[in-house]
């Protein structure tokens, strides 16, 4: 591989990591917020 490929490759897991990670922090505040409607 050549350096500009492995800066995409590290760039393109760099945004999955963050888009999993807000994804997962989404889930948890609306989890959240149902919990204490549903109460």
């Amino acid at each position: 591989m050549t350096i500009p490929e492995l800066s995409k490759v590290w760039i393109t897991l760099m945004y999955a990591k963050k888009i999993a990670y807000i994804g997962t922090y989404l889930c948890y505040l609306v989890s959240l917020t149902s919990g204490c409607l549903l109460e």
